[in-house]
């Protein structure tokens, strides 16, 4: 009986060998490997033609910066460098990054050439007192809608049904709504 027990595993244990003879058994055993990061930078053709255009397009607005006054000379002689010079222009006018690589001399009279002229402003400003403004609740008889905030005075009565009596921000009228 005990003969039978061992030819019984020995039989098994053949065709287990036998399986393992038909396919490798793998360095790891039967773990499995999944690639989680995918596709390594590079690996796009479209990709790294994307940063070789924003690379190149970053050193000619390096160039721009450099020296203006040349970059226009050769703007005009060549065309294509025109539409780059009113791309780098705009990029100037509403990024606040240029500011950084001014001198302050530069920063200053570009202060200048945005803000209103000093005669226009002072003939546009009146100062409120708060006994003033709270007469400019938007109530029936009173001079207009008014409201005060961080020292400034703005007129809203095109917001009437908001800022106007019974609006949802009607408590902000006539007074200084940052106080």
């Amino acid at each position: 009986m005990v003969e039978n027990v061992k030819k019984g595993n020995s039989s098994a244990k053949s065709k287990t060998d036998n399986n393992n003879k038909a396919s490798p058994k793998s360095p790891l055993g039967d773990k499995i490997i999944i690639d989680t990061l995918g596709a390594r930078s590079g690996s796009c053709v479209f990709q790294n033609f994307v940063y070789l255009v924003l690379a190149v397009f970053g050193a000619i607005y390096c160039g721009y910066l450099y020296d203006k006054d040349t970059f226009h000379l050769y703007a005009v002689k060549y065309p294509y460098l025109e539409h780059l010079e009113k791309a780098f222009i705009v990029i100037e006018d509403f990024s606040p990054f240029h500011q950084f690589l001014q001198t302050d001399e530069e920063f200053l009279e570009s202060l200048k050439r945005n803000s209103p002229p000093e005669d226009a402003s002072e003939a546009e400003q009146k100062i409120f007192t708060k006994a003033e403004l709270s007469k400019y609740d938007g109530s029936p008889g009173s001079p207009g809608l008014y409201l005060g905030f961080l020292g400034k005075v703005y007129d809203v009565s095109k917001g009437k049904e908001y800022y106007g009596p019974g609006g949802g921000y009607d408590f902000f009228s006539g007074k200084d709504g940052s106080r």
